[in-house]
């Protein structure tokens, strides 16, 4: 990426954090908030966060940007394979920079957790383990078939869900099975994203499950853990999954079938943005949340770099 305004610089350690991946993080984390309202019989105010809310929403949030830079870090070679404008791949921030924002942000969102419960910590604490695991050799569970899916199915579907849960009231053992859904919609839409990184990947000698199992079965996969959140989904009344999954099928179906890269995206974008919609028409307070990030994102990467977001073309 070609700079242009380096007054802008100081928001490139914003913009690193990758905010336009965290957005399904958010949406599953308020999916959480939503579900453990309707479970336990709560009344939230959908139109102002509470305190509590917003705690966990920023300590989970730090962790998983400071897991995006991590990632970065160790997969700078891949994602010039894949010709992702990442920040470290391209050289804007260097390694050194960028691991020492990660334990600013772990030792802020470990901060946080003095304010949350023994389930609030523990979850921070499996999101932090399950992150460092994910990027870092000799685990790398990224580079691992089956355990990449796991990871994130884990990380978006279960974590994120459980700590939204748990920013209202405190789930117990059975309520883990509400977070059966996600777990499945977040595995369905993750899987689709290896088969687009299929070829840079392999280049790379990263053994993703598309790599290893090929993209017919991976899509196939994909398919069928989607079918999965949407009956599980509508076994437990869990309606921001349901909507995702109905709304996204024919997504799906369609990368399945045809087997391209077109199809293949839109699935990913339908599965993530059908989900996020949902969850910010059920708080109007992360609708407009969403909004502010993306006009800031838009101005960040044109008067930074000359791209017009989000296509980043110039």
């Amino acid at each position: 990426m070609q700079v242009r305004n380096s007054k802008l610089k100081f928001l490139d350690y914003f913009f690193v954090l990758r905010p336009s991946i965290l957005v399904p993080v958010w949406a599953f984390f308020f999916a959480g908030v939503f579900k453990a309202s309707q479970v336990k019989d709560l009344s939230l105010n959908h139109f102002s966060p509470s305190p509590k809310i917003l705690i966990y929403f920023l300590a989970f949030t730090l962790v998983m940007g400071a897991v995006y830079i991590l990632n970065q870090i160790f997969d700078r070679e891949t994602d010039k394979q894949n010709d992702k404008l990442y920040f470290l791949s391209e050289g804007i921030i260097s390694v050194k920079n960028a691991s020492i924002e990660i334990f600013i942000l772990l030792g802020i969102s470990f901060f946080l957790s003095s304010f949350m419960n023994l389930n609030g910590i523990i979850l921070l604490i499996l999101l932090t383990i399950l992150g460092i695991f994910y990027s870092v050799p000799p685990i790398k569970l990224k580079a691992r078939p089956i355990f990449d899916l796991l990871a994130n199915a884990l990380a978006y579907g279960t974590i994120s869900f459980l700590a939204g849960w748990n920013s209202v009231t405190e789930f117990a053992l059975e309520d883990l099975i509400f977070s059966v859904p996600s777990f499945f919609c977040a595995g369905a839409v993750f899987l689709n994203t290896t088969f687009l990184d299929y070829e840079g990947d392999k280049k790379t000698n990263q053994i993703t499950s598309a790599v290893f199992f090929g993209q017919t079965k991976v899509l196939l996969f994909a398919l069928f853990l989607l079918i999965l959140g949407i009956v599980s989904a509508i076994y437990l009344q869990e309606f921001v999954s349901l909507g995702m999954g109905l709304i996204s099928f024919f997504f799906f179906y369609k990368a399945f079938s045809t087997k391209t890269q077109e199809w293949t995206l839109k699935s990913v974008l339908f599965g993530t943005e059908s989900y996020t919609v949902i969850s910010a028409l059920i708080f109007p307070y992360f609708l407009f949340f969403l909004l502010v990030i993306f006009l800031l994102t838009k101005f960040y990467y044109k008067s930074r770099f000359g791209l017009n977001y989000p296509k980043l073309t110039k």
